[in-house]
């Protein structure tokens, strides 16, 4: 990475927009039965999107704003179509069930053995595995400040990247997605081989009661095009006056709400970066989203249904947005991760002590599902990156 081993480096007009630990989101512990029910369906990670049929969205469309340091290169160009398989290992977090340590480890999607042991750590807000298995991103308070790092899967040397949450690697490894600034309303994209970085104001289309700190960053297949989910903030004031009702109308503050669930779709196969607002229909509380690299313009959502979650495909065009239903998941699962090719899913089970299961999608259901993390006794499962 181009100046991942120089120490911070403060990112063009975000000089001002410190991000502090009071913000930061810790890595889950083990989960209690009670945690366990109320972070599967209430929490950010409870689901979002799949409608029956077929739903055209429109999009609300804008140039991104934010400073420049330059134009990106076209990501289009050169790209691998889909790699030959999913990577070999998975990225996971273990927790510890009496203390407050952290571990990362690169698990088999086969076997559920550990493949390599990466480093003590682990964080919360973000948490992503380069294509190439070769680094794992995470989020963490370092000196007074939020911060991504870069951790060597080979050596475990952790290096600084950026202030930052949320970091997400494109399908080719060229760049690196993350979100920035005080509320977290900026994306950040950057070059990882030269360290070249723009970064796009999303402020005016995530509104003022919403940010990207514990909402969620995807690519999609192409390498083009950044999707990103914005979650409420945990306290909102009240709108008193018209216009701030109106604001608040257009805000993805109000995510839950029947009709107002919204994604920032981020462009940037013209060299700059241009957004646009996609709202979801229905009744949603976030969600576990994924680009899909076996198709590049499809994202894998995932939703519940009270008791019954589901699975679907989101394809993104220039008339908008439409999901088709894929597969349900068990009554009792927790998305984790999808694998880079869409044909598989990691999810945990059970109560109290969830365990971590594995299946491929096809044909509209789970087929193969299989027991993966089994040594849950002195450690539990706290987050997977594929």
């Amino acid at each position: 990475m181009g100046d991942a081993g120089r120490g911070p480096r403060e990112e063009p007009g975000a000089r001002d927009e410190r991000i502090t630990p009071g913000q930061l989101r810790p890595g889950r512990a083990p989960r209690s039965a009670a945690q366990s029910g109320a972070r599967r369906w209430l929490a950010a990670l409870a689901a979002v999107a799949v409608v029956a049929g077929g739903v055209a969205l429109a999009g609300e469309l804008t140039s991104g704003n934010g400073p420049a340091t330059a134009a990106l290169p076209s990501p289009l160009s050169g790209l691998p179509v889909r790699p030959a398989a999913d990577p070999p290992a998975f990225a996971g977090v273990l927790q510890s069930r009496t203390s407050a340590r952290q571990w990362i480890k690169l698990f088999s999607p086969v076997t559920g053995r550990v493949v390599r042991s990466v480093a003590a750590g682990g964080g919360g807000n973000g948490f992503a595995l380069s294509p190439d298995s070769r680094f794992v991103y995470v989020v963490g308070p370092v000196k007074g400040q939020i911060r991504i790092e870069r951790i060597s899967v080979a050596t475990g040397h952790g290096s600084f990247v950026a202030d930052g949450a949320q970091p997400a690697v494109s399908p080719d490894g060229r760049y690196l997605a993350y979100a920035t600034g005080r509320l977290f309303t900026r994306l950040a994209i950057r070059d990882l081989r030269t360290g070249v970085t723009r970064v796009v104001n999303l402020a005016s289309l995530i509104g003022s009661a919403s940010g990207l700190l514990n909402g969620q960053v995807t690519w999609l297949g192409s390498s083009a095009q950044i999707v990103a989910m914005p979650m409420p903030f945990g306290t909102a004031v009240a709108a008193r006056t018209p216009s701030a009702r109106a604001a608040a109308r257009n805000s993805c503050g109000r995510q839950s709400q029947p009709g107002r669930t919204c994604v920032i779709v981020v462009d940037l196969s013209g060299g700059h970066p241009v957004a646009r607002r996609v709202r979801l229909p229905g009744s949603w509380s976030g969600g576990l989203i994924s680009g899909d690299v076996a198709s590049g313009h499809t994202l894998l959502v995932t939703r519940s249904l009270v008791s019954q979650p589901e699975i679907g495909a989101a394809t993104i065009s220039a008339a908008g947005v439409t999901v088709r239903d894929v597969a349900a998941l068990p009554r009792d699962a927790l998305p984790e991760a999808f694998a880079p090719g869409g044909d598989r899913i990691l999810y945990v089970r059970g109560h109290g002590r969830p365990t971590l299961w594995v299946a491929t999608i096809s044909g509209g259901r789970l087929s193969g599902a299989r027991r993966l993390f089994t040594d849950d006794s002195k450690v539990g499962f706290g987050g997977a990156a594929w």
